[in-house]
């Protein structure tokens, strides 16, 4: 209520709110009882770091989780909590949403912990709070057939890569690698690539010019 007293001069978005806080408040609280014989310790918004050994000297990777918890077999959760649309396990098997792919390859090298080094994750997943009236708020960051220690492998791999190439001094920085994504996200550096300007261009280049049709 304290939270939500922000919003209270907006009765409709107050309403809207309030009846979605409560859904995830009831759902969230079930779902820890439910699994709390299962866990040994909860850790929440842990900061950490690891080194990555790169050609110009070492890179460091920060993060902070939401959630690692401790179960009681001695593996993993590594949890992201998310208000919006979570990635599917694709992308981040393809290196496109690489977050938690890090954070649980974070995790087994001790970047949050030295109790969580070369421990197994169990469980790499977001808990999509806008699916929670719907039933369904924990999606998997795990695509078929792979295990999540496979997923943290690798997206470290990728990321090893990624700033072994970057440490080139002939690399290219690129504004928009992604096509897929041209049209979904804007770059922070597309004014010094004038990507406006070229699109333009290219637009123009497209038009199939036709003469004009004489009555």
């Amino acid at each position: 209520r304290e939270t939500l007293a922000g919003i209270a001069d907006f009765p409709d978005l107050h309403a809207i709110w309030s009846i979605r806080f409560a859904a995830i408040a009831r759902w969230l609280i079930a779902w820890e009882a439910k699994r709390s014989a299962e866990i040994e310790a909860r850790h929440a918004e842990i900061a950490g770091h690891i080194e990555i050994a790169a050609p110009a000297g070492p890179f460091r990777l920060r993060g902070r989780a939401d959630r690692i918890d401790l179960r009681r077999d001695g593996t993993l959760e590594v949890l992201d909590f998310k208000t919006g649309t979570p990635p599917s396990a694709k992308m981040v098997l393809v290196g496109f949403a690489p977050q938690l792919g890090l954070e649980a390859a974070m995790v087994r090298l001790g970047g949050f912990a030295e109790t969580f080094t070369g421990r197994s994750i169990a469980q790499l997943a977001w808990i999509a709070l806008g699916r929670v009236e719907r039933g369904q708020p924990l999606a998997s960051a795990v695509e078929k057939d792979w295990t999540a220690d496979g997923v943290a492998d690798r997206t470290l791999d990728h990321l090893e890569e990624l700033v072994a190439a970057f440490d080139e001094p002939e690399r290219a920085y690129v504004s928009r690698a992604r096509p897929m994504f041209e049209t979904r996200y804007e770059s922070p550096y597309d004014h010094l690539a004038r990507v406006r300007e070229w699109a333009l261009v290219e637009s123009e280049e497209d038009i199939e010019w036709r003469a004009p049709i004489r009555p």
